[in-house]
């Protein structure tokens, strides 16, 4: 930042940007009220019969199995290794862990940053995945588990490229917010099909 300052290329292009606060997100009723909707959308519209198991297990549970499958190679590959390459790009691992720098180079950190938030996000992933596709349907889950993945590592390619931006011009909040909302869906989803089943 030190060098941007004084290069005069700080991020404050008018002074109309600096007195405009940052948009904050809606409160929680409002999410809570969307994902209400999103969980009656795949309950009702893509549910099987409520209180029901799949049919056909294995047929029905095998693209929710692959998309999990996916990611948690793609995580290996590009995530947990890409921290051990980075690192050793800039030589890392030759010091002593008491000598390591108290800052990080920028891309060290972009690439630790991806690799915690993956980790943030895979347990509610699984547990969306698995819970809508065994008591919902394994066939939408399949789709939305296979689109969350898709949407996730688009998201570590940009945040770890993103070297020198500031977080909003990378592009990850246009995949981060999708994705959220899907685990939302099948989450919520769940619960719906699973009220409807108790009532019935």
């Amino acid at each position: 930042w030190t060098s941007l300052i004084n290069s005069g290329h700080a991020c404050m292009t008018s002074t109309d940007d600096i007195a405009k606060p940052p948009m904050g997100a809606p409160p929680w009723p409002v999410f809570l009220l969307i994902f209400i909707v999103l969980g009656c959308i795949t309950s009702f519209g893509f549910g099987r019969e409520p209180g029901t198991l799949p049919q056909h297990p294995v047929h029905e549970l095998a693209l929710p199995a692959i998309a999990c499958a996916l990611f948690a190679i793609t995580y290996e590959m590009f995530d947990v290794m890409g921290v051990g390459r980075i690192k050793n790009k800039f030589r890392i691992y030759d010091r002593p862990r008491l000598n390591w720098p108290s800052t990080f180079p920028e891309e060290v950190q972009l690439m630790d940053a991806v690799q915690r938030n993956q980790v943030e996000q895979w347990p509610a992933f699984l547990t969306a995945t698995f819970l809508y596709s065994t008591l919902v349907s394994g066939y939408a889950g399949g789709v939305m588990a296979m689109i969350w993945v898709v949407l996730r590592r688009v998201y570590a390619y940009l945040y770890r490229n993103s070297v020198g931006s500031p977080m909003h011009g990378t592009g990850v909040v246009k995949v981060t917010v999708p994705a959220y909302f899907l685990i939302a869906a099948m989450s919520m989803g769940t619960v719906i099909h699973m009220l409807r089943a108790l009532l019935d």
